[in-house]
């Protein structure tokens, strides 16, 4: 990378480094011959440099020559340097970035934080009329500077925008993510197809974040910050500061911020005049306050078990969201595993380094008398259902016969077994009625 005094390009004298953004390193520049300061940025070099990134770089470019507003920052030139290196010149932004405003100062006026949303909705409604939307709105990509005449924004960075018009070129490589976690849409973080509205949205948390102070969707990690970015409604502004409840507010930011990019305002344009609507009290919206230390913005639990929010937290980290702890439902509660605060870990002597396992002088671990075990969980029962008494099943004697299923299971009396009939009585009329032949016969015989 180039180093201060360095020349570039025979045009450019490099003072100092500035810092990064998109895919390039930033430095401060003077002009030779003509002593204006300007801003340089080359592609950040990487092992293995592709046409793509290339590509995307050079894209920057077209799309800077096409956003020609007040509001965006200027591209003065493009070229190589000595080293064959890509750079971009643009021209230098006075002020500071909005995030450190809002860093320093914990919230705006509601005035201003007006003013700045609008201001950067025109530039973007400017680029969105040439089919360019930009997705990486967020406080690091604005630039603000005070004087007696308000606030004047500049809006950075387009290394990310994406051409509507050429929207089916992809630039980027399969499961990158092209934006910032914290202010991207849904549509953004399900890869889905993108118009100006995705703009609207990361607008509508910036705004947001200027009001309170407070980041609207965060999480301990980048699943979890993406995740409340496709589930999670943006709060109202009292759920930061109760002072900051202001229904018109919050209705406007419900609709900008919405999921479905269906249910947002149809066009930049749009969103500007909703919000020049919205009638704000200057004199009655709190002051603006510094941001806490994380000491006195930690949420403390009250009696009743819900969280308080004392302050807005500050924005510098991944888990810088107030975030409300969910209550339990009834079931989890029902099945929570009661715990003991009065038990005490176990001692345990530590073994000799001689012993073993199947030493019989080995000495007992003394430990102190435990406490009775919680009962086991119950399951749920039905208190209508009447219970059904079971006899136990009795165990038959040698050469009984088994008794009936009746008996043993369904615990009801047996039926009285048939009385036995005698199965000879053809044999007996049989035999009478031979006798009676012979004495017959015999009786002929003999008259």
């Amino acid at each position: 990378m180039p180093v201060p005094d360095q020349i570039i390009a025979g045009r450019y004298r490099i003072i100092s480094r500035i810092g990064s953004g998109g895919m390039g390193l930033v430095f401060l520049a003077e002009q030779l011959n003509v002593g204006n300061k300007v801003a340089l940025k080359f592609l950040d070099p990487e092992p293995g440099d592709d046409d793509s990134r290339i590509a995307r770089f050079l894209r920057e470019a077209k799309v800077g020559l096409e956003v020609q507003h007040p509001g965006a920052a200027q591209i003065l030139d493009l070229g190589r340097d000595e080293q064959l290196r890509l750079f971009l010149c643009f021209e230098l932004v006075d002020g500071e970035d909005l995030r450190e405003l809002i860093k320093r100062e914990g919230r705006l006026r509601v005035g201003e934080a007006r003013d700045i949303a609008v201001q950067v909705a025109q530039v973007l409604a400017f680029a969105h009329a040439r089919h360019i939307v930009h997705r990486d709105v967020k406080p690091e990509n604005i630039r603000v500077r005070r004087d007696l005449g308000g606030p004047h924004v500049k809006v950075l960075d387009f290394g990310i925008a994406r051409l509507l018009k050429d929207s089916g070129v992809r630039l980027t490589g399969e499961g990158m993510l092209a934006g910032t976690p914290r202010y991207m849409a849904p549509e953004q973080v399900k890869d889905e197809t993108l118009d100006g509205r995705v703009d609207q949205y990361a607008l509508g948390l910036v705004l947001f974040e200027m009001l309170t102070g407070a980041v609207a969707m965060g999480g301990k990690n980048i699943s979890q910050i993406l995740l409340h970015q496709i589930q999670t409604l943006i709060p109202p502004l009292a759920w930061v500061d109760p002072q900051l409840a202001h229904p018109e507010l919050d209705a406007f930011l419900a609709r900008a911020c919405a999921k479905q990019p269906a249910d947002r305002f149809p066009s930049m344009a749009e969103f500007i005049v909703a919000l020049k609507a919205i009638p704000l009290d200057e004199r009655a919206w709190p002051a603006p306050r510094p941001p806490p230390s994380e000491a006195a913005s930690a949420s403390a639990p009250t009696r009743d078990g819900k969280l308080e929010v004392a302050a807005p937290a500050p924005v510098s980290d991944v888990s810088d969201t107030l975030v409300r702890k969910p209550e339990r439902t009834h079931l989890e509660k029902r099945l929570e595993v009661p715990t003991d605060p009065e038990r005490k870990p176990v001692g345990r002597a530590a073994p000799a380094p001689d012993e073993r396992p199947t030493d019989p002088a080995r000495q007992s671990v003394s430990r102190p008398e435990a406490k009775a075990a919680p009962p086991p969980l119950e399951l749920p029962t039905d208190p209508e259902r009447p219970a059904v008494s079971r006899r136990a099943p009795t165990v038959p004697a040698r050469g009984a016969t088994a008794p009936a299923i009746h008996d043993t299971v369904l615990g009801l009396a047996a039926p009285a077994p048939p009385k036995r009939t005698s199965k000879r009585w053809p044999v007996w009329l049989g035999l009478t009625v031979i006798v009676a032949v012979l004495v017959a016969a015999w009786s002929y015989t003999h008259r």
